[in-house]
This record gives structure tokens, sequence and C-alpha cells, in this order.
């Protein structure tokens, strides 16, 4: 069993067949020994040669140097022609009798026949046969050799009666016992080297596709799973327990201390008693301990062969490193969408979730729900207490989000010391509940000051439920965030984005915005003094003024999610607009942005007046005419958005007058106005609403020219309708003509 042991870790290179396929006869074992063999016969063959002289005399003498002769011939012929060419040949041995059997007829032949003492050279000829091929073969050289015998031994004159074939049965068959004898103990001995063999090149062989099943998957669970059944196999055992835990350089990603991380996995082939034979078996990865293999036999006086127990060790030394790489795996794809500060899901991760619930939407036909949370007096608290505090206190809000929602969807790190989560399948009443749950176990945190949370901090939370079909889910995320702006203006606690439709709660919005806004560098307005820096310094907060247009546009998506596409397509056409116009890079900045945020007033008219499929009162006109004023006022404390703000405020007005909110007419009215209240005409008219069908590009065009110089600028009208004639002109050499208005 030792030496099979050993035999696991050679290549056997052999080709096997039929009884080739043991390992003492192969067909190298076999070359090998025949140039030995030839070895011998050279040096047997010379040494006869140089002793015949003193032995034989005449026509003897040149027999014996014959004889020598064709032995070294016959050498030569198996060296160079039988071993290279023809191999095989040599593994069924009857040649090699053969012939072996003639030179040694020869030798009896001319030392005197049956008067000879060489006879016993008989013996030897049987003896390798049954070494070297088996007793088979030895029964072959000695019906060969008896033949030979009784033939040289009549052809030398020999009285052929009774006494002559009495001493050749006799010689013979004394060759003929020793020949079997051996035979049948070299037999013996072969088989048990075969089957020695073939055990060893079957367990290399389970040994080895175990071990490449292995690297076939990166799922720590397969990998589990295959390791145990293969360890079954390999021991031959009735079950096999496995338990895994993380190499300690992943414990940042995959806490060793997590029970949840403590992976255990079994298989069990058929049922044992409680006093089974067991063994276990350690899964090392370099000098580190990840786990263990239990190994339990059938019965309690089990135990496991040399063999299986080697064949085991190996395989447990090679799960070590396998099971570290899938754990390796497992934490980049945990870095890729965790977030190392809290533990929950990151950014990234929290589109793709959201993404998949869209597409699941409309075949399960379920609620969605986004709960946006905010902390509030995060700074102050960074401020006071440091960077790391406020890492901890994050991740104990991300743990206080975890429990609440517990298994019914996704939380995750929006930024900063924002979170989300996403609930699938979860209405409003549910989704009421569960966010109050979060601010009850906050508020509780904060007042057990677990983990470094303390007052002042806060807690604000909005959100926004849809049913499938009700609105795209990026929509739903622009509510839950607006429901969470709110709830920040009013003090913290959980608001839901339909209270947002009521009057005073939306206005008090807008006063949040508008506060917000105000909130900027006062240095920039000290800069107006130097007129060369006061451009440069006007805007010289660019992170800012994005900041402020990401939120009011969040507003207006929140509010309407067909009014942020309509502002989206007006500014596009004001940036096209105003570069064919000539105007210099911070004008067609500004007049881009004019056209972006031309609406955001609306986010105070109600959604009664805004979404009415008819004609409005004049009461209601009267409403939706503020939002020109109230667009300009939210715009207005932000210095760098000054000339936006202005812009706003007079987009409504007519170019001959008559207009609203002031009535100014003509270059009275600011440029960037103008372009904005053309391409906000042009995209409202060939678009959809829901009292009329949106009219084509060039009916769009003709009306604009109809109503240039008394609604519109004519300058401003040319200039689109050249514009867009050159985009279709464009668009048809690409073979994608789509008719003017297609910008």
């Amino acid at each position: 069993m030792g030496h099979l042991s050993r035999a696991l870790d050679l290549e056997v290179d052999v080709s096997r067949g039929g009884d080739e396929s043991w390992l003492g006869h192969s067909l190298v074992a076999t070359i090998k020994t025949e140039r030995q063999a030839i070895l011998i016969r050279w040096v047997g063959s010379l040494s006869a040669a140089a002793a015949a002289p003193f032995l034989f005399h005449g026509t003897e003498l040149y027999g014996v140097w014959g004889v020598c002769l064709f032995a070294m011939l016959y050498s030569l012929l198996y060296m160079y022609v039988v071993i290279p060419r023809y191999p095989r040949t040599l593994l069924n041995g009857y040649l090699t009798t053969t012939v072996d059997a003639a030179l040694s007829t020869t030798v009896i032949a001319f030392s005197g026949g049956i008067k000879s003492d060489f006879f016993v050279v008989y013996y030897l000829v049987a003896v390798v046969s049954a070494i070297r091929f088996g007793g088979g073969r030895a029964i072959y050289s000695v019906g060969v050799e008896t033949l030979c015998y009784a033939g040289i031994v009549f052809l030398t004159g020999a009285d052929r009666g009774v006494s002559t074939f009495a001493t050749i049965l006799f010689r013979m068959s004394f060759g003929a016992m020793t020949a079997v004898l051996v035979g049948w103990v070299i037999d013996r001995a072969r088989a048990a080297e075969r089957e020695l063999e073939d055990a060893a090149i079957q367990a290399k062989q389970k040994l080895s596709d175990a071990t490449a099943a292995l690297t076939s998957s990166l799922d720590l669970n397969q990998v589990m799973e295959h390791a145990a059944r293969s360890t079954a196999e390999l021991a031959g055992a009735a079950r096999v327990e496995l338990e895994v835990l993380p190499p300690s350089n992943l414990q940042e990603w995959i806490p060793r201390d997590d029970p949840r991380n403590t992976r255990r996995c079994v298989h069990e082939v058929h049922p044992t008693g409680e006093d089974a034979a067991s063994l276990d078996f350690p899964l090392l990865y370099g000098s580190e301990d990840l786990g263990r293999l239990h190994v339990v036999l059938d019965d309690r006086g089990a135990q496991l062969s040399p063999v299986h127990r080697s064949l085991v060790d190996t395989f447990a030394q090679r799960c070590g490193p396998a099971l570290a790489n899938v754990w390796t795996y497992a934490a980049m794809q945990t870095q890729a969408l965790i977030d190392p500060t809290t533990g929950l899901a990151n950014h990234r991760r929290f589109k793709e979730f959201l993404a998949d619930c869209e597409q699941r939407a409309e075949r399960l036909q379920r609620p969605l729900t986004i709960l946006m949370l905010d902390l509030d007096m995060f700074k102050e608290f960074n401020d006071t207490y440091g960077h790391l505090a406020g890492d901890r206190a994050l991740r104990q809000v991300g743990n206080v989000l975890r429990n609440s929602i517990d298994e019914q969807g996704l939380a995750a790190r929006y930024g900063g010391d924002e979170f989300v989560a996403v609930l699938p399948g979860v209405d409003a009443t549910a989704a009421d509940g569960i966010a109050h749950a979060v601010d009850d176990a906050f508020k509780r945190a904060v007042e057990q000051r677990v983990d470094g949370l303390a007052p002042p901090m806060g807690l604000s939370i909005g959100w926004a439920t849809a049913t499938a079909g009700d609105a795209d889910y990026q929509t739903l995320v622009g509510r839950a965030d607006l429901a969470m702006y709110f709830a920040k203006r009013s003090g913290g606690g959980v608001k839901a984005f339909e209270e947002m439709d009521t009057g005073g709660p939306l206005q008090s919005l807008v006063g949040s915005i508008m506060t917000q806004l105000s909130k900027v560098d006062l240095r920039a307005v000290d800069a107006g003094r130097h007129p060369r820096s006061a451009r440069s310094s006007r805007r010289g907060g660019p992170a800012r003024t994005l900041e402020v247009v990401r939120m009011l546009l969040i507003t207006v998506r929140g509010k309407d999610p067909k009014l942020y596409l309509h502002c989206r397509n007006v500014s596009r056409l004001c940036f096209r607009i105003a570069r064919r116009l000539g105007l210099s890079a911070w004008e067609i900045h500004d007049v881009g942005l004019a056209g972006l945020l031309h609406d955001v007033g609306k986010i105070c008219v109600p959604d009664a007046i805004l979404q009415k499929p008819g004609a409005l009162t004049p009461e209601e006109m009267a409403v939706v005419r503020q939002h020109a004023d109230q667009g300009a006022d939210m715009l207005a404390p932000v210095p760098s958005l000054a000339a936006v703000a202005l812009a706003v405020r007079h987009h409504h007005e007519n170019f001959g007058g008559g207009g609203y909110p002031v009535g100014i007419a003509g270059e009275q009215i600011p440029l960037p106005s103008r372009i904005v209240l053309v391409a906000d005409a042009y995209d409202a008219i060939t678009s959809d609403r829901p009292y009329r069908k949106g009219q084509t590009p060039a009916e769009a065009i003709k009306i604009l020219r109809e109503n240039q110089g008394r609604q519109f600028d004519p300058r401003v009208v040319a200039t689109l309708t050249t514009l867009l004639a050159e985009l279709n002109t464009a668009r048809r050499r690409r073979g994608t003509h789509v008719e003017v208005g297609g910008a």
C-alpha cells in the first residue's frame, strides 16, 4: 500500500491494453530489459568465442565461432531493426524465446549432443522466459527446447531407444517444472502489481478529476458541494461535512465573526449511527486554517485505508487554495457592489436593482416603494467629532435601515449622508409603517448614543409609491427625493410624496429651495469691483451652481416628468439658436440654462391646474402666469444665475407687447428671453398635450412665422427655421431624414 501512495505522484506514460496494463510489463520496461539481454548476449558470445580454441579443434571450433557470430548478428538485428521498428513484437516473447532456444541447441550440438552437459542452458532459458514473460511463455519455451533437443540428439547419431527418450523427457520435464513454478510465482506477483497499479491509476484519475472540478466554478456554494461530494467518493465515506471560513485578509469585506459567513455543507451517501467512526482533515491556505473536512465512516469500527487517507489528505490540501480563490472572487464582487463604509449596497448596485425591478414590474404587476433618507446636522457632527466618528455614525444609520427593512428589499448608500431603500411589492400603507419604523429606530439609537450617534443629529425621510405602469422608476426616485427635501424643510421626520399635492407644503418646499439657493459664497458679490474678474468670480462656483440646477431638476421631474422632458427639449433648441446667433460662450451657457429652468416656477402650480385636460378658467390662467416670476425668484438669490433668472422672468413677454409679467416689448425684452419663448413655443406646438395632438414641425414653423413681429422675435424665428432646415439636410444625407423639428 505504501507503493501505491508513492505511485499517486508518478506519471505513467505507457500505452496499455489487455494484459499489457501492468507497470512491470510496459513496452518501455520490456525494451530496457531486451537491451540488457543483448548486452549479456554480446558478453557471452565474445567470451565463448575467446574460450572456444581451448575446448574445440578443427571443424567444431569453426562451428562454435559461427554460432557466436550468429548470436552477435542476431543481437545487432534486434538492437537496430526489431527494437526501433517493431517494438511491440517484444511484448509477446515468442520471437525471443524461440531464438534463445535455437542458440542454446547449437551450443549443445557442438558440445556432444546428448552427452553434452550444456543442456542445463535450457533451464536458464526457460526460467528467464518465465521471469520476463510469465508462465505461459515458459511452457512454450520448454516445448520449443524439447523439440530442438530431441532433434539435435537424433541428428548427432544417438540411439533411438527407450533410454534416450527417457533421458530427454527427464531432463526437459525437470526444466518444465522449474519454469512452471517460477512462472506461477511471477504471474501472481504481476497480477498483484497490476491490481495495485490499476487502483493507483484510478485513484489518481479520481483525484485529478475532483481537483479540476474545483476550478470549474467561482460560486462558493457549488464549490463546497463539489468538495463534499468528491471527498465522499475518494474516501468511500457515508457522510462528509464541510465547514469553511473566509481568509483573514478578506475580513474587511467578509467579517469572520459574522456567523452568516461560516458556510457549512453536508453530503450524505446513506445514514449512519451516532457512534460511527470519523476523521477530520484541515483545509489550509498557506499556514491559515480555513475550516475542516469531517469524514464520517460506515460504522464504529471502520477505518480509512492508507490509500483513501492519502487521497483525502491530498484533496483537502487542494481544497484550501481553491476555496480561498472563491472567497477572493466573492470579496471582489462585494467591493464592486457594496459601500465599504456602511456595508450597504452602493449606488451602482442600487441602479442595477432598480432596473431589475422595473423589468419585472409589468410581469408581476406589483407596487414599488422608494425611501430616501438624509442625515440632518451631519456636517456639524463631522466637524465636531471628526471623520472617523462620522463614518461610525453612517455605519450605524446603515444598520438601522438594513434591520428595519429586513428582507423586504434593498438598502443602499445613495451618496454622502443620503441613503435609499428599494422595496418591491410594498404598497403605500406598508411603506408608511416601514418609514416610521426606520425613524423610530434611529431616534432610539440617538437617545442611547449607539456607536457615537448623538443629538442634534436627525433624520429626514421621504417616500413615494407607484403601481406598475404608474410612473417610470427614475421618476419615482425623484418623487421620493422631493418628499425627503420637504421633510428636511419641515424639521425632519417622515413625509410622503402624496402630501406634496396640497398648496401649503408645496409653498414651504419653494421656500426651502430658495433658502438653499441663497447659501452661496458672498465673496462673489465683492468680485464685482473688478470688471475682468467679476465674470469669473460670478461664475466661480460651478460645483455649487451645478448642485442648484440638479436640485431644481429633481423637483421638476418629481412634480411632472413630462414637464421635465419639455424643459430638456427647449434647452437643446436654445443652445443651438444661441450659437447660430453668434453669442459668446457665457451667453450661450446662460441661454441654455434659461431654457432648462424656464418652467421651474410651475412646481408652485397645483397639479389640478397643471394636468387639466381642457381649457383653463381666467382664475386658473392667472395662477399659471405667476410661474415666470416664481421661477425667477427662486434663481435670483444665486449671483451666478442672475442672468438666467432675468431670462426666466421675461420668457413670456411678447415681441409686440402685451405679454407677462411686465408687458415690455421689442429690444426691451432680453435676447435670452426671446430665444426661450420661440424654443418653448416650438416644442409645445409639436408635443402632444392632454387636450390636443401635437402638430408637425412644418406646421409649427408656419405658426411661428405667422406670429413673428407680434409675439416672436423675427430674427430668432428665422434663425430657428434655418437651423432646422440645415439639420434636416444633414440628416437626409445620412439617410435619417426627419421633417423639420427633429432637433
